[in-house]
């Protein structure tokens, strides 16, 4: 335990050497116990406001077990939850900027908290917002060249966005027929995304689509970080 702490500590050390957090405030916490309790009294005791992890998916024994935590945590933890996977892009380097936003809803009343936060990133990093339905089992002549139903999910978009979004610049409303994971990763792609914003129901779904589990791996799939609102 004794050699565990000192090599944790001396990582801790190394982490804040890199200067990545230079200028940021903040404070540095050794714990002990079990992952996911532990980190659950901090958030608590520092009032945390959001939960930023990295995930390593599940392609080997040593990532199996690292993803494994990462995914309680993703699925327990009631502030929002900022993921980064393997697929996200690196910037190189560089500070990450949220210059295009993906917030991906389906009307549920647990997106009202999402669709704040796509707000807020749009707002405070002047960056370009799009968003996001996809309509679920349809068929392909459904789908093709049917207005009326485009026109009537962009207004219900349009209505689930705090006023203050839609004036001076309003999002990009795009509607896509198929399976939501798979729309949401292909939109997140070709529109360059920097984060994907999506609101989870307390019974843990993505979005309102997609099973917990499968959630989190669509999380750790996207090409850039993912940030969850429950509730």
């Amino acid at each position: 335990m004794a050699t565990a702490k000192r090599f944790a500590q001396r990582e801790l050390q190394r982490l804040v050497a890199l200067g990545k957090l230079d200028g940021v405030a903040h404070q540095e916490i050794l714990a002990e116990g079990q992952v996911w309790p532990t980190l659950q009294d901090i958030i608590r005791s520092e009032q945390i406001d959001l939960l930023a992890i990295g995930t390593q998916g599940r392609s080997s024994s040593r990532k199996l077990a690292l993803g494994s935590v990462a995914e309680e945590i993703f699925r327990t933890a009631d502030c929002p939850v900022l993921t980064v996977g393997p697929q996200a892009n690196d910037p190189n380097g560089a500070t990450a900027e949220f210059r295009n936003i993906l917030y991906a809803t389906n009307f549920k009343p647990h997106a009202e908290r999402a669709s704040s936060a796509a707000y807020f990133l749009e707002r405070e990093h002047a960056a370009h917002l799009s968003v996001l339905h996809v309509v679920e089992d349809a068929g392909e002549g459904f789908a093709v060249g049917n207005h009326i139903l485009h026109d009537f999910l962009v207004n219900r978009m349009r209505k689930t966005m705090p006023a203050e979004c839609l004036n001076p610049c309003e999002p990009d409303f795009l509607v896509r027929f198929g399976k939501p994971g798979e729309e949401i990763l292909h939109t997140a792609m070709e529109s360059h995304a920097n984060v994907i914003v999506l609101g989870l129901r307390p019974t843990e779904k993505l979005a309102g689509y997609l099973p917990s589990v499968v959630a989190y791996r669509f999380v750790c799939q996207a090409p850039c970080p993912g940030l969850t609102l429950r509730r």
